[in-house]
């Protein structure tokens, strides 16, 4: 969580066994975060000087800590994506299909997640504000796909709120077909003015013909 000089933002929201601490622990440099507990845990905390020689003593998790950074890394970078590329409402649903997947309890034809934080949390984690939020939770539920009980989100149509979280508008504008409708009878006013303006040419010739003799 970052916060100081910056509005409070929420990086990301680990589970049981995660491992916090390891750009500092590599680096020695100052953390550029702190974290809050969601609910009691227990930690267990080691030294930097502890840490690097657990490193020495087994290369290996050397790789798999290389492994996690760059997972870590390519997270940050998809939510940097999603941040200059998405409408609110889209990353509110994106949010909305990652707590589904983590914390959801599939009943029937709907999936209920009891989110492990409120609401102002959930909008610094998606980088939105917390009336931006409520707006959003406002359209999902007057289209069907939501209704909330205190901490309770229940997803009613969760295909539906992963196509709006790619972008996909809940009723697209149908735009082709009328343009296809009217273009042929532009055609066929275009071809039936040519007609009369043929015709036209057929009656006036004989006429002309006939004054041209007179003279």
């Amino acid at each position: 969580m970052l916060e100081a000089r910056w509005p409070e933002v929420i990086l990301a929201v680990l589970d049981e066994g995660a491992l916090l601490g390891e750009l500092s622990a590599v680096d020695g440099a100052p953390r550029s975060a702190t974290v809050v507990a969601l609910e009691p845990v227990e930690v267990e905390v080691t030294t930097h000087e502890e840490f690097n020689e657990l490193l020495e003593e087994h290369p290996r998790l050397a790789t798999e800590l290389l492994r996690l950074v760059a997972a870590r890394l390519r997270d940050a970078s998809v939510r940097q994506l999603e941040f200059g590329t998405m409408d609110t409402l889209a990353r509110l649903c994106a949010t909305l299909v990652e707590l589904a997947n983590r914390y959801g309890q599939e009943q029937a034809d709907l999936t209920e997640v009891t989110a492990p934080f409120h609401q102002g949390e959930l909008a610094a984690w998606s980088g939105m504000s917390r009336e931006a939020v409520v707006k959003g939770f406002r359209q999902l539920r007057s289209l069907g796909w939501l209704t909330i009980e205190g901490r309770t989100l229940t997803l009613h149509d969760v295909a539906a709120i992963q196509r709006r979280a790619h972008g996909i508008a809940a009723t697209p504008p149908v735009v082709m077909p009328a343009l296809w409708l009217r273009a042929p009878l532009r055609h066929r006013s275009r071809a039936s003015r040519t007609a009369r303006v043929s015709s036209g040419v057929a009656r006036r010739s004989p006429a002309r013909r006939r004054n041209a003799g007179r003279i």
